[in-house]
């Protein structure tokens, strides 16, 4: 990074002097201007302070996602310290793993904001960090067993701000008009910060979605002046949100950013003949977020793209020799953006964040980190991706390790064995399935219960299954292709399915069916144990919002487990609970 380039705290003072009364953040508890953001943000940093908070400490963030969640994300960058966000609704011994490993200082909780920005408004006296300075660590699925935190400096940060995202905003025309940027990610992901940096660097307004109100199309269509002008998430939700008629709005959508996973080619082909700046971006959360851009309007199919500026990607072969043109090779990440590594896991570390041979001439001490991803090099320096090399997965843009989840059935104390699987081996998966022994024991309700309590929600199997045994490989590896074959013949063998007995039964469970692609769904299967995720809910949703006669509430229906819950939202309804859609 060129010392010249600016820290993400310098753009922000820089910001808040030229737009003092500028809408900073729009959440469901209200609006920040930015200067009041600067001044909680300076008010929250002495409070920490007060507390023993010290530069280049830790604070673990674990609040709803509020107003407040901006002001302490950077008034704990204003005393110096780093943070980690961590979910409410997080199991509460993944959450304290998570503090106890960073070391955090301290946990800033809901009931403890008051108390930090009680008082006159007040300033830290202490310096601000510096490009070496921690500045966050998040965390990852490890193959462990335990999630693994990456660590990010601000140097990294500032470089990803310079050179992707300024290339990318800059598309906009007059780039200074502040825009209403979505923040749809989840706390935990480094997509979340790429949805608060723009506020933050470039004076745009950052519109915080709640949990509920994050997977809901309505906010992301036609709402006159409260529009979204940037949409920004994960290809399965923008998926969603272009077939409901995100691309047809009356205001348009000025531009979209997307990334985490691979889109499909319907998708990409659909942004691009729609014309609308749409932008596909990679990276990894161990290289401060995005390392390569794709501008969908220059490709015919889906890419990784070019490497952002001064952030060098190599496609090397198992020597870590470059490969040539039309060759397949794992991709490696160098440049500023490289992270710290991973905490306390110096052995990781090391096997992940290795030297870069290619930058030597210009930085000896310059690294470059293995993804574990395979792409193919195109003549023009284009990279495509073709797949992974180990077995860690995707499932709806969340990088899993099923080691991991593997790791947490088994400590669980009926269960000996463990295997999970994705519902898809050779493609886009959008469930996984657990394989536990013994025969005797919990059935997985039990199970999947328990196992809720012990990893983040997305890592929960939909299905679970006991078996005597484990299949094996002749390798005396666990054969997961014949697991996979046992899951597919479970759900062909259901059967004494209850059928719909009310015209609204049907209605849902037509969209189940429709959604999820399963035949075999009964009124009473529950939603969450035969594939549902949040993001099939609110493609069910808005289905049933198009077709029943009377509009009904969507946190409502999200809450709904089963086709029969489902229903009855929708008969309350029609019945006047709720006003009739006109």
């Amino acid at each position: 990074m060129s010392s010249g380039t600016p820290l993400v705290l310098d753009l922000f003072a820089d910001t808040a002097g030229r737009h003092p009364e500028r809408v900073a953040v729009d959440a469901v508890d209200g609006t920040l201007t930015f200067a009041r953001l600067d001044e909680r943000a300076h008010t929250v940093a002495a409070a920490l302070g007060d507390r023993g908070v010290r530069p280049g400490d830790t604070v673990a963030v674990r609040v709803r996602r509020r107003t407040a969640l901006v002001v302490l994300m950077i008034g704990v960058w204003r005393a110096g310290a780093a943070f980690v966000l961590i979910d409410p609704e997080e199991p509460v011994d993944v959450a304290q793993y998570k503090a106890d490993l960073v070391g955090a200082r301290l946990t800033v909780r809901d009931e403890d904001v008051p108390a930090l920005l009680a008082g006159p408004p007040r300033r830290a006296a202490v310096p601000e960090p510096g490009p070496g300075d921690l500045a966050y660590t998040i965390f990852t699925s490890g193959s462990t067993g335990r999630p693994k935190g990456v660590e990010t400096e601000h140097g990294g940060l500032a470089h990803h701000v310079a050179t992707q995202l300024t290339e990318i905003y800059s598309v906009l025309p007059d780039p200074d008009r502040p825009r209403r940027v979505g923040g749809a990610a989840p706390v935990t992901f480094d997509s979340f910060l790429d949805q608060v940096l723009p506020t933050v660097a470039f004076g745009h307004t950052f519109v915080l979605f709640d949990e509920a109100g994050r997977f809901d199309p309505a906010n992301f269509l036609d709402l006159g002046e409260r529009s979204l002008d940037v949409v920004d998430c994960a290809p399965s939700q923008l998926s969603v949100l272009v077939r409901h008629g995100l691309l047809e709005r009356r205001r348009p959508v000025e531009l979209v950013v997307f990334g985490g996973d691979k889109p499909s080619a319907d998708l990409w082909t659909r942004l691009r003949s729609a014309g609308t700046p749409a932008f596909s971006i990679y990276g990894a959360t161990e290289c401060s977020i995005g390392s390569m851009t794709a501008d969908v309007r220059d490709f015919d199919a889906v890419t990784l793209g070019r490497p952002a500026e001064h952030s060098p990607v190599y496609v090397l072969d198992d020597a870590l020799l470059p490969v040539g043109p039309g060759a397949v090779g794992e991709i490696f990440l160098g440049g500023p953006g490289v992270g710290r590594g991973y905490v306390a896991a110096a052995e990781e570390t090391a096997r992940s964040f290795l030297p870069d041979p290619f930058a030597a001439v210009t930085r000896s001490d310059a690294r470059m980190y293995r993804t574990g991803d395979l792409g193919r090099l195109g003549d023009d320096g284009v990279i495509e991706f073709v797949g992974r090399i180990d077995y860690q997965v995707k499932v709806r843009g969340f990088r899993i390790e099923p080691a991991e989840v593997e790791h947490a059935l088994e400590s669980i104390g009926s269960v000996t064995h463990a295997a999970v699987v994705p519902d898809v081996l050779d493609g886009p998966a959008s469930q996984l399935v657990a394989f536990v022994t013994p025969l005797d024991g919990p059935g997985w309700a039990s199970l999947r219960e328990t196992l809720s309590e012990r990893v983040a929600s997305h890592m929960v199997p939909a299905s679970g299954y006991r078996l005597d045994a484990l299949p094996l490989t002749p390798s005396g590896k666990v054969d997961r292709r014949a697991l996979l074959a046992r899951y597919h013949e479970e759900l062909a063998a259901s059967s004494a399915l209850e059928p719909p007995a009310t015209e609204a039964e049907a209605a849902v469970l037509s969209a189940w069916k429709e959604v999820l692609g399963r035949d075999e769904v009964g009124v009473t299967d529950r939603f969450a144990e035969i594939g549902g995720h949040s993001l099939a809910a609110i493609e069910i949703i808005s289905r049933l919002q198009e077709s029943w006669p009377a509009t009904f509430k969507v946190a409502d229906a999200l809450l709904a487990p089963t086709v029969r819950d489902m229903a009855r939202v929708l008969e309350s309804a029609r019945a006047g609970s709720l006003p009739r859609r006109v």
